[in-house]
């Protein structure tokens, strides 16, 4: 039985220096804030000598975007160190023993995938270089494309949300005169802040903002080809900063049903959320929701001595922001997991507890919510 959390290895996309298309607007290696955050805090001055880059290949100048965090995709699924030294799939496993890793509730809803991931963004300083698309998702109930609303926290530059109010006309006109930005809200996201990019919303991650990114993972139908989440995302501009734009990116008619069905061309009003404390036993030993949609809920674990976890009854995924935890569980297994960290803590584990390992520690967790009725629903 498998009762115990299961630590994961770094799931990084990359592009070689010399590449064109693909992850070419991440930070080069030399000076990645991924990577940093796996370095003890210090700059990967020779990424030859680099372990996690001897393994994954990465070079002197090569590009560095996105860290995918608990990771059941296809194609580039995260890989799971069990106790017994072996490295396996986390999709692999998954598959093997659904009920038992996710819990039968989530399983029932919906088959043997996570359906949400964690993911860190590191854009490039270089305007030109580092700017991502202007896109916008559909809202609840939309017809034909699934909602996938994005959650972020970090620091750097976005655009979210119109300046002042449009309508598909002035979109229109901005978009075919290249002049969309000056349209668009820029904001200066400062660390710690939170951000929910619901339906509807225009928005870009842009140079130089290194963030952590909750949403929908694929499901059922994107693994028999469907494509379903791909879905999700219409990309409305994709000149950001002066990059140049890729043919056949832009779905500007796409774009312009999606605002229409969201109200999305009024002006923004408001860019940040706030978090909702769910437990607090003082000492600074707390359980934060800074984001709960239907499709995903995130959680913030505080911990400076301990914090007991109920039972979740569902597979959590776990990154460690900062300092290190313990995670002990009632059979007595304990798991530690350090700044950086990441592991899956399957259903069948139960309720546990989170230890700070010297000092104060900051954790999040994730997962796809099974019942949507009561937005604040705790497990």
């Amino acid at each position: 039985m498998v009762r115990a959390p299961i630590k994961l290895l770094p799931n990084i996309r990359s592009e070689r220096s010399d590449a064109t298309t693909g992850y070419v607007w991440g930070k080069p290696a030399e000076r990645s804030s991924i990577l940093r955050g796996l370095n003890s805090g210090e700059w990967v001055e020779a990424p030859e000598a680099h372990p996690l880059c001897r393994r994954l290949g990465i070079g002197a100048g090569d590009r560095v975007a996105e860290r995918w965090i608990v990771s059941d995709d296809v194609k580039h699924p995260s890989s799971a160190v069990l106790s017994d030294g072996r490295v396996v799939d986390l999709r692999a496993l998954l598959v093997d023993a659904p009920d038992r890793l996710l819990g039968a509730a989530h399983v029932t809803r919906f088959g043997p995938y996570l359906r949400t991931v964690m993911k860190l963004l590191d854009t490039d300083d270089e305007p030109s270089k580092g700017g991502l698309s202007v896109q916008v998702h559909p809202p609840e109930g939309y017809v034909g494309r699934p909602p996938k609303p994005e959650m972020w926290k970090g620091s750097g530059r976005i655009y979210l949300g119109w300046r002042t109010s449009m309508d598909a006309g002035s979109v229109r006109a901005a978009v075919n005169a290249r002049d969309v930005e000056r349209h668009l809200n820029a904001v200066e996201l400062r660390p710690g802040e939170l951000v929910l990019v619901d339906g509807g919303v225009v928005h870009a991650i842009r140079s130089g903002t290194f963030t952590a990114e909750w949403s929908m993972a694929p499901g059922e139908a994107d693994a028999r080809g469907g494509d379903d989440l791909a879905r999700a995302t219409a990309t409305l501009f994709d000149g950001t900063d002066g990059r140049l734009p890729r043919p056949g990116k832009e779905d500007l008619e796409s774009s312009l049903e999606i605002l229409a069905a969201a109200n999305g061309f009024a002006a923004t009003t408001k860019v940040t959320t706030e978090p909702l404390v769910l437990l607090d036993v003082g000492g600074g030993n707390r359980r934060v929701q800074l984001f709960r949609t239907p499709q995903v809920s995130v959680e913030q674990w505080e911990v400076t001595a301990r914090l007991e976890l109920p039972d979740f009854a569902r597979g959590l995924g776990i990154y460690v922001e900062s300092g290190a935890i313990e995670l002990v569980c009632s059979t007595g297994a304990v798991t530690r997991c350090e700044a950086a960290e990441e592991c899956f803590v399957p259903a069948e584990t139960g309720a546990f507890a989170v230890v700070s390992s010297g000092g104060s520690a900051v954790a999040q967790c994730w997962y796809a919510p099974i019942d949507t009725r009561n937005a604040t629903a705790t497990p």
